[in-house]
């Protein structure tokens, strides 16, 4: 695992987020995250990425669509 950066988020995951969806992939045993509003600062946007969790690891999924949120 990861150290923790400052942002208070292991180095390599998803910027914390809310009113993101999540959903878990029985078959591939993998919890999918989409989406999601994120403070960039100064105000809340939109984020359209798409990461994955296998049990251990984060990992950012670039897809050929991008779902309409």
């Amino acid at each position: 695992m990861e150290p923790i950066g400052r942002s208070g988020c292991q180095r390599g995951s998803p910027a914390a987020r809310s009113l993101a969806q999540m959903v878990y992939d029985s078959h591939r045993h993998r919890t999918v995250l989409f989406g999601g509003q994120i403070f960039n600062g100064s105000t809340l946007a939109f984020s359209p990425e798409t990461w994955e969790w296998d049990g251990n690891n984060w990992q950012k999924i670039t897809t050929v669509n991008t779902p309409t949120w």
